[in-house]
């Protein structure tokens, strides 16, 4: 098994439940990485499947450069359908620095999900968390 350094995206329970939050020390793919065990953490722990709705803050103001085309990939690759397991629909908050361009593409994967996710992406961290509780 590959070792992951999960500094690069550490993780914290919010509230209310089914509330996630991953803040990325580093924009790489290593962070995608670290991301990636983390959300397998989640569903070996039962706090993944069968839930509804998943709520993610994701915080990259700090990760410059990450891969955000990858960490959709993850994302879909970690929220298959499996026999008795239904995945959650996931909204998620993704706080960016402003120097990251963000491409139109990225709001077009997500709605192809399956099932589809829900994304928007900012720049503040208080408005991020505010959208992402509304209507939770």
């Amino acid at each position: 098994m590959e070792k992951v350094d999960l500094s690069l995206c550490k993780y914290e329970a919010l509230e209310p439940a089914n509330t996630h939050s991953f803040i990325f020390t580093e924009g790489s793919r290593g962070a995608v990485k670290a991301f990636a065990q983390r959300i397998e953490s989640l569903q070996v722990s039962g706090k993944w499947y069968g839930k509804g709705t998943v709520f993610l803050l994701l915080d990259a103001q700090s990760a410059l450069g990450l891969p955000i085309r990858y960490l959709f990939e993850i994302i879909s690759d970690y929220n298959r359908v499996y026999p008795d397991l239904d995945p959650p629909h996931i909204k998620m908050a993704f706080v960016r620095s402003p120097d990251t361009v963000i491409l139109d593409i990225y709001h077009m994967m997500a709605e192809l999900f399956e099932p589809p996710l829900t994304v928007q992406f900012f720049t503040e961290s208080d408005r991020a968390e505010r959208w992402l509780l509304t209507d939770s």
